[in-house]
């Protein structure tokens, strides 16, 4: 999939908070206090992704995969039990935790 098709799924909602502005994306750019920054903003950004993608500077590429989940609870004494329940742990989020 190129990056052209790839933009068009993306949330910009999460580029705004990087920048400490809060508030979902269409809306934020509306916004009666944060509206100008958030215009300024998205108009920066996607000029830069404009950029990304004519001179391919970057190229997407993607892995996925199905494992085996499982979730661990405390009991009242305080050991690890082994639940029914499954969840998934992504490395990025969960690295201090293996």
């Amino acid at each position: 999939m190129s990056l052209e098709q790839l933009a068009e799924y993306i949330d910009w909602t999460f580029f705004f908070t990087a920048w400490e502005l809060r508030g979902k994306f269409p809306a934020i750019l509306q916004h009666p206090e944060h509206g100008q920054a958030a215009r300024e903003l998205f108009d920066n950004g996607k000029r830069l992704l404009d950029r990304i993608m004519k001179d391919r500077s970057l190229t997407a590429r993607g892995v996925y995969g199905f494992g085996r989940l499982r979730a661990l609870a405390m009991t009242s004494s305080s050991s690890a039990t082994m639940l029914a329940t499954p969840s998934f742990c992504a490395s990025r989020c969960c690295a201090s935790r293996r």
